[in-house]
C-alpha cells in the first residue's frame, strides 16, 4: 500500500525508458513523400479545457466537468456519439482518472478502455503517455480503417484536458479544433477556509492514507467540509485513526478539527 486505497501497482510509474513518434504533414507533402495511403490517419476534430486550476476550488472530487463539456463538443465536432468510437484510450495515470474519465464520458467501465495498455509500465507520468496512446491508436485504425479512434490526454491532478478523435479518412469538413473553456469557467466553485477558520466541526469529504516503505500506516490527509459548504484541509499522524479509516468508509463522517487542521475525531 502507498496511498490508501492504492497499492503500488495502480500508480504509475515515471522511471520508464520508451520512446513514440509521429509524422504530420499535409496529404500533398504526404503524396509527394509517396507514404502508401493505407498508412494515413486523419484527425477528425480536437478540443482541450481544463478544470478550476486549483484543486480546493473544484466544486466536487467526484466530477470532472471539463472532461464531460470537453469530450462531448469533440465528439459533436467529429460527428459521431460515444457508441460509434470503436477505440478509446482514456488517460490512467491512477484508477480514480480512468473512472473520472469514463464516467465523464458516458463510457462503461465494462468496454475497452484503453489501446496502449494502461500507464503503470507505459510511459509513465511527464513521459509522454499520450503520445504512446496516439500511435497505438493510429496502428489499430489501419488494421481496422472502418473503425474510428477517441484519446484522452490529462496533465496535472486531472485538470487538463485534450481530446482528439481519429480515422482512415477525412471528415467531411475537414479538421475542426475548439476550446470550450469559457462554459468550465463559468461552474460553481468552493471557497477555501484556512485552518484557524476550519476549526470545529467539519465533514470528511475525501481522504488517502499514506503508507511508509514497510506497508505501515502514516498519515491521513483528507478533504473536509464546513457548514457553510466552504473545503478545508485536514492532516492526522494518529496511526489507529489510520487503520481505522482504511477498513471503514469515512466519507459523510463528522470530525473535529483543531486550529492546525489535526483531525481531533
Amino acid at each position: 500500500m502507498i496511498g490508501f486505497p492504492y497499492t503500488k501497482l495502480m500508480n504509475s510509474n515515471n522511471d520508464v525508458d520508451m520512446a513514440a513518434a509521429l509524422v504530420m504533414c499535409s496529404v500533398e507533402r504526404a503524396e509527394a513523400l509517396g507514404i502508401a495511403r493505407d498508412k494515413w490517419i486523419f484527425l477528425h476534430a480536437g478540443t482541450d479545457c481544463h478544470e478550476h486550476n486549483f484543486v480546493s476550488h473544484r466544486h466536487t472530487f467526484t466530477d470532472t466537468p471539463a472532461i464531460r463539456i470537453g469530450g462531448r463538443r469533440v465528439l459533436d465536432l467529429a460527428e459521431k456519439s460515444i457508441d460509434e468510437i470503436e477505440n478509446i484510450d482514456l488517460y490512467s495515470c491512477f484508477p480514480s482518472a480512468v473512472q473520472l474519465g469514463a464516467e465523464s464520458l458516458g463510457v462503461s467501465l465494462d468496454r475497452q478502455l484503453t489501446c496502449t495498455g494502461g500507464l503503470s509500465f507505459a510511459g509513465g507520468p511527464f513521459n509522454n503517455y499520450v503520445m504512446h496512446a496516439i500511435a497505438t491508436t493510429m496502428t489499430r485504425l489501419r488494421e481496422r480503417p472502418q473503425e474510428t479512434g477517441l484519446i484522452w490526454a490529462n496533465g496535472g491532478y486531472a485538470t487538463k484536458h485534450a481530446f482528439g478523435v481519429y480515422a482512415t479518412t477525412p471528415h467531411v469538413h475537414g479538421f475542426q479544433h475548439e476550446s470550450p473553456q469559457n462554459e468550465v469557467d463559468e461552474l460553481p466553485r468552493r471557497a477555501v477556509a484556512t485552518a484557524i477558520e476550519a476549526q470545529g466541526q467539519a465533514t470528511v469529504e475525501a481522504y488517502s492514507v499514506m503508507h511508509d516503505r514497510n506497508g505501515s500506516v502514516e498519515k491521513v490527509r483528507a478533504s473536509v467540509l464546513l457548514a457553510d459548504g466552504r473545503r478545508a484541509w485536514a492532516t492526522s499522524d494518529d496511526t489507529q485513526l489510520g487503520q481505522e479509516m482504511c477498513e471503514n468508509e469515512w466519507v459523510g463522517k463528522a470530525v473535529t478539527l483543531d486550529a492546525t487542521g489535526d483531525i481531533l475525531v
